[in-house]
């Protein structure tokens, strides 16, 4: 989200997706060299990598250390192995990070606001996930103008309907007490403190409709799509 478009929403930990071409073990390798380099860069003490998750689907790996006044640090990367999206939705941008970070610029790969939208609106309504961010990632997604549907319509009719007949509740579940303790203080002070109940509120509603204008549409594409397919079939 910060690569592609600015967002200002800070993270304690970082996302990539896994080159399919690497195996687990190189990945494994991979991450706890750079990692290692990173820390050592950093002038960190007693560096700690520990693998935290490590499935099929994903890789977590945890940078544990201190600073030079003995404070404790923490950083978290990662990695998922689920398919990526099509090429026409993954981007290569150049990154130039403020000054006071004393890093060069630097490419990364990364989804369209569409790409980034479909996944997002999948997390949404995740039944092991519940978090506030999607919702104002979401909500900064619209504001880019993200269209999600055609790649919405991939999946399954039936995994359609049921994600389209739980979004209200989804957000429901996401209220201001949570948001207020989880996304708040990853966000900068003047967005913080113009951010109350009410505007939350507004953004989760706003999200909520648009989250299912764009299931509704990508449900009508899927279901047209399955007709054809079965009218193929029994010709």
């Amino acid at each position: 989200m910060r690569a592609l478009f600015g967002s200002l929403r800070l993270t304690k930990d970082i996302d990539f997706e896994r080159d399919p071409s690497l195996s687990s073990a190189q990945l494994k390798g991979s991450v706890r060299q750079a990692l290692g380099t990173a820390a050592l860069a950093a002038t960190l003490r007693a560096p700690e990598i520990v693998v935290t998750k490590d499935t099929a689907t994903t890789l977590r790996v945890v940078l544990r250390a201190k600073l030079l006044t003995e404070e404790p640090v923490r950083y978290e990367v990662e990695i998922s192995g689920r398919p990526l999206p099509p090429s026409e939705h993954l981007k290569r941008i150049n990154v130039v990070p403020p000054m006071t970070y004393r890093m060069t610029q630097f490419a990364v790969n990364t989804y369209d606001e569409h790409a980034m939208a479909a996944a997002k609106t999948a997390a949404l309504h995740s039944d092991s996930r519940n978090v506030p961010r999607d919702i104002f990632d979401l909500s900064d997604l619209i504001a880019q103008g993200a269209n999600p549907v055609d790649l919405l319509a991939r999946k399954p009719v039936r995994q359609l309907q049921k994600m389209a007949g739980n979004t209200i509740s989804q957000v429901d579940g996401i209220g201001w007490a949570r948001a207020n303790e989880e996304l708040l203080p990853y966000l900068p002070l003047g967005v913080r403190k113009a951010f109350d109940e009410d505007t939350w509120d507004d953004m989760r509603l706003h999200v909520a409709e648009k989250v299912d204008a764009w299931l509704a549409q990508a449900l009508a594409e899927a279901a047209r799509r399955d007709d054809k397919n079965h009218a193929r079939g029994t010709s």
